[in-house]
């Protein structure tokens, strides 16, 4: 579904950070149908090119089945290419219960549990 014009888009990241730095992305608006792939595919991206990723979802309105997919391909992406990809500790009240619903908080908090990046120490959790 396109927005309206001049309609504010479903989903923003705002990205701090840079390649080859630890980067922050901050999720604001709602994930679901209409913007998992983007919210993957941008992950993705930032994974590739960041030494490591924290996602702060403190700003995410909501979440459903399709979104939570895409943030576990993220995780798995992530996993793979051996670069960390950390869930900050504040999460929305609608995003913490999804994950909670859905049995992946406990995942998502051990993703974020361990220490942040290997290169640029206290980079794990916000």
């Amino acid at each position: 579904m396109t927005p309206a014009p001049g309609a504010r888009p479903m989903l923003r990241l705002d990205v701090v950070g840079g390649p080859g730095r630890p980067v922050r992305v901050r999720c604001l608006g709602e994930v679901d149908t209409t913007t998992a792939a983007q919210l993957e595919r941008d992950l993705c991206r930032w994974i590739d090119a960041s030494c490591c990723v924290l996602l702060d979802l403190s700003s995410l309105e909501f979440v459903d089945a399709s979104g939570l997919s895409g943030l576990v391909a993220a995780f798995e992406h992530a996993r793979r290419a051996g670069h960390p990809l950390r869930l900050g500790r504040r999460c929305s009240r609608p995003v913490r219960r999804a994950l909670a619903a859905s049995g992946l908080l406990t995942l998502f908090d051990e993703a974020g549990a361990g220490p942040g990046c290997p290169r640029h120490p206290g980079t794990g959790r916000a």
